[in-house]
């Protein structure tokens, strides 16, 4: 299941659809999630990539809990979405290089933490609506990477508050890992040599 779950996360709808309707690698011009295919490719296949990649990590988290009849708090389901997310973040069928995981993140936290992302959403939407109007936050971090970052940050404790389960409070930890290290290749780029 962790396996099939990394492999289903390395289908990169992003880079299919951008080879598809563009003849473009969508990596030479924007992050190949949801938010990089909105910009690059249009609205449609924006919300089609946005809706597979979180389909990516929710399928193999639901067939573990509904026919594999497994806890949502066991490790299987919690390593499926963390192994999602890291296909998505490096796909293994597009030389390791893929998006940030962010949809993906959310398809896990959908099935795991409905709850504690009900209240982080909010959140992480209005950081990513304030940090686009700073210019110097702007240029480091787009707004949507911004207010997800933030958003994990709360995350955690909304864990501890709502469900009280260690493995659910280190989840979103190890998912905001992820992320953060997946940021490091691009922000040494933005931030160029010598820096």
């Amino acid at each position: 299941m962790i396996v099939a779950s990394y492999l289903l996360g390395s289908l990169s709808w992003g880079i299919i659809f951008g080879r598809l309707l563009k003849k473009i690698d969508i990596r030479e011009v924007d992050l190949p999630g949801a938010a990089g295919s909105f910009r690059q490719l249009g609205v449609l296949p924006g919300v089609m990539v946005g809706v597979l990649d979180v389909l990516k990590a929710a399928v193999p988290i639901l067939i573990a809990i509904t026919i594999l009849k497994m806890a949502p708090t066991t490790v299987v389901p919690i390593l499926c979405g963390l192994a999602a997310t890291a296909g998505h973040n490096w796909p293994i069928f597009f030389r390791f290089r893929g998006g940030m995981g962010i949809s993906t993140t959310m398809g896990a936290l959908i099935c795991l933490m409905p709850k504690a992302l009900s209240v982080a959403l909010p959140s992480a939407i209005l950081a990513g609506f304030i940090f686009r109007r700073i210019p110097p936050i702007r240029r480091l971090l787009p707004p949507i990477p911004a207010g997800a970052l933030m958003g994990f940050i709360f995350l955690p404790f909304l864990a501890w508050l709502f469900y009280k389960h260690p493995f659910l409070i280190v989840f979103p930890l190890l998912l905001f890992l992820l992320t953060l290290i997946r940021q490091i290749p691009d922000l040494r780029r933005m931030l160029g040599p010598g820096r």
